[in-house]
């Protein structure tokens, strides 16, 4: 692939990135002020992550590529480019899904039937907005990263695990955050 063509996929991968958060968090808001309960959220997310996981293992390929020709171009592209470490990271990635539902499964028993996601006050919609924007930080900061170093290394071995380190970091780095954020929340009553 050359690379002005892999410059305009990359560039539409993540403007489609960020569309597909920003109608994932619409999507989120009309159900928080519907009055969707936690538990109906967690089983809703744990049901998408299946599929999305069911998707994976069978078809060797995330579910978005099947409404877009440029995403799946991209994958075969970074399947050739990674080589054996593409292997390593469809694991990683299984993996981190197969976390995520037992986690999720975890919070729907957790969570009472009739516990509301809304955070109340005056605020709330702010805190929300909050973390849809470190969110978006987040993902688009590690797509970059992600993209520069698959895109000018030649040599990618141990890629995964370098990724995996980071992600890692990352996850933490935003679990501060929103655990700061929600305590500055609360605590601004």
């Amino acid at each position: 692939m050359n690379e002005e063509r892999l410059k305009m996929l990359r560039k539409k991968h993540l403007i489609q990135m960020n569309m597909m958060a920003l109608i994932g968090f619409g999507i989120f808001m009309l159900l928080l002020y519907n009055g969707i309960t936690t538990r109906a959220m967690w089983i809703s997310l744990i049901l998408l992550t299946v599929f999305q996981l069911l998707f994976i293992v069978i078809k060797d390929m995330p579910i978005i590529t099947l409404f877009s020709k440029d995403w799946r171009e991209l994958q075969d592209y970074e399947k050739t480019k990674l080589g054996g470490e593409w292997k390593k990271q469809k694991k990683m990635h299984i993996t981190s899904q197969m976390l995520l539902i037992v986690i999720g499964v975890f919070n729907a028993m957790v969570a009472g039937p009739n516990n509301k996601m809304l955070l109340e006050g005056n605020y709330a919609h702010l805190f929300y907005i909050f973390l849809f924007i470190i969110l978006l930080l987040l993902i688009n900061v590690s797509t970059v990263i992600h993209n520069r170093k698959l895109d000018k290394n030649e040599n990618l071995e141990g890629y995964t695990k370098n990724m995996f380190k980071f992600s890692i970091i990352t996850a933490i780095i935003f679990i501060i955050i929103v655990f700061t954020g929600m305590v500055l929340f609360l605590f601004s009553y």
